[in-house]
């Protein structure tokens, strides 16, 4: 998958991303959208730690226009292994998208040799907080950065 493709289908599913966070959470998000990369690191204990330490980073982030990471996620795309797109902070007038990747080089080695060939699975998420029925309460989508 070429970078120019890549990019194509995280527009097409961005509309999608931005519906779904509308009906989900009491934001109204804005389609104005910056973005910000992050790489998926496996040496935390817990998922709150990791959480806390990535919001802890990502707040040092420039946050750009999606043609703007495009050098980047060029370099990547041959070692890209999964995509995962969310809503890393909705604002008035604009929201910031993080794209977290893992990469194949990070693999186990015997798992790595099956799926050296594949595409890049691409994931559009909606994080919310734990403990809440999602079918049943509209949330904070900036909940992650009142903790």
């Amino acid at each position: 998958m070429k970078s120019e493709k890549l990019i194509k289908e995280i527009e097409i599913g961005l509309p999608k991303l931005i519906d779904l966070a509308n009906k989900m959470t009491i934001h109204t998000i804005s389609n104005n959208c910056l973005f910000i990369l992050s790489e998926i690191k496996t040496d935390f204990q817990n998922i709150f730690e990791e959480r806390k330490a990535r919001n802890k980073e990502n707040q040092f982030k420039q946050a750009v226009l999606l043609s703007e990471l495009e050098p980047k996620l060029n370099e990547l795309i041959e070692d890209l292994f999964d995509l995962n797109i969310y809503i890393y902070k909705a604002e008035k007038d604009k929201t910031i998208i993080e794209l977290r990747y893992f990469l194949k080089s990070k693999l186990d080695k015997n798992y790595r040799t099956k799926v050296k060939e594949n595409l890049t699975m691409i994931h559009f998420k909606i994080e919310h907080p734990p403990l809440i029925d999602t079918e049943k309460e509209k949330f904070d989508i900036n909940w992650q950065h009142f903790e």
